[in-house]
């Protein structure tokens, strides 16, 4: 519930749309004020299809916006411009900001509800500096710049996972991994899943989302995989084909566990596995 001190001009435009599960002017407000750019640039609709975001939902939860973005997998370990960065462990983030630059050394970010060791009572904006690859960060939200008219932003991942020889078997279908699939099977290399994104339909809040996606975007990944795996090729990463997938990976010895059409974190630690095996070249 609001916490006196912390109330503030962003939560209370989002607050008049019913965004957020409960009005929201008084809490912390870091991930309210990276809600409130995208809703002034592009307006409430548009903003809540970039950032993966249900109505009514927990979005202004730095733990929870990441959820949102990792259930489409719209998730990456390297910064770009626009993404939201999270701090905190993986899962239970705790503060975030925009990215408004990076080099080789750093990455610059602009952040909400900060400064309070400085002496600024109830929070405020400023720019910080970190390290690339700072142990604080659990990663990056990147928005669905497609569905405001831009273009999703080129992430180089590749040395990423090849610098340590394998990818990290986290459970986590984000950018790396897709990445590396598509580069082993030879299809189109953006690191976001084409046709339906690889997603059990119970942790996607925003199936408007995905309908946009499927629009947006070719069906070359998941309809690779469905014909590798057996499965009836139609681009679309539904339980059948899931089950098609988790019964291939079992076959082969990469133990995704109960076939059972639910694309979740053990038959994803599957896929890596299999990906560092180099079971799809």
């Amino acid at each position: 519930m609001p916490t006196h001190g912390k109330f503030n001009k962003y939560a209370r435009p989002l607050d008049r749309t019913g965004l957020y599960n409960y009005p929201k002017d008084g809490c912390d407000w870091c991930d309210v004020f990276y809600d409130w750019l995208l809703f002034e640039e592009f307006g409430l609709d548009v903003a809540l299809l970039m950032s993966n975001q249900p109505m009514h939902g927990c979005g202004a939860g730095c733990e929870f916006s990441a959820s949102y973005y990792r259930a489409v997998n719209q998730w990456s370990s390297e910064p770009s411009l626009g993404a939201q960065v999270f701090f905190g462990a993986r899962g239970s983030e705790s503060h975030t900001g925009v990215v408004v630059g990076y080099d080789a050394a750093h990455v610059y970010a602009v952040e909400g509800n900060t400064g309070y060791s400085a002496g600024y009572s109830g929070g405020a904006v400023l720019e910080r500096t970190y390290s690339r690859g700072d142990s604080r960060s659990s990663g990056y939200g990147v928005p669905r710049w497609s569905v405001a008219g831009g273009s999703e932003p080129v992430v180089d991942v590749s040395n990423v996972w090849r610098d340590a020889g394998e990818l990290e078997v986290d459970g986590w279908l984000g950018v790396q991994s897709v990445t590396a699939w598509q580069e082993a099977l030879g299809t189109h290399v953006d690191g976001f899943v084409s046709g339906q994104d690889l997603a059990d339909w119970g942790y996607v809040p925003n199936l408007v989302a995905v309908e946009r996606t499927r629009e947006a975007y070719g069906s070359q990944l998941v309809a690779t995989v469905q014909k590798v795996v057996g499965a009836d090729v139609d681009g679309l990463m539904g339980p059948q084909t899931v089950r098609c997938l988790q019964a291939w990976l079992n076959a082969r010895g990469f133990g995704c566990g109960e076939v059972d059409g639910a694309l979740g974190p053990q038959t994803a630690m599957a896929v890596q596995r299999s990906i560092n095996e180099g079971a799809w070249s």
